[in-house]
């Protein structure tokens, strides 16, 4: 990944330069990532912050077609996030490791 995610001022900015970045329209990331289209919408317009579980989809769709790790993606969408929301996406990753 390149330096222009890290300019990014919100989760919803974020997810779309990596969409973006990954030829993905949000009907196609909507769809990979398990949520319907506009909902998807919603989190690239910055209308809310995705349930911890749909962030760690979102988040390994876009690693997996981008060819990176799930982890520098996870930590461009990280720093973007209210403390809580860390804490939540940080259990739901150790849960998904656990399987």
């Amino acid at each position: 990944m390149t330096t222009d995610i890290l300019r990014a001022q919100t989760l919803g900015e974020a997810m779309r330069l990596l969409m973006q970045r990954a030829g993905m329209t949000r009907d196609d990331l909507a769809e990979a990532s398990g949520v319907s289209a506009g909902s998807m919408s919603r989190y690239l317009a910055n209308g809310g912050v995705p349930p911890s579980r749909v962030l760690l989809r979102i988040t390994t769709v876009l690693a997996d077609r981008l060819e990176v790790g799930s982890d520098a993606v996870w930590v461009a969408f990280a720093s973007m996030l209210a403390e809580d929301d860390v804490g939540a996406v940080v259990r739901a990753r150790t849960r998904a490791r656990k399987r």
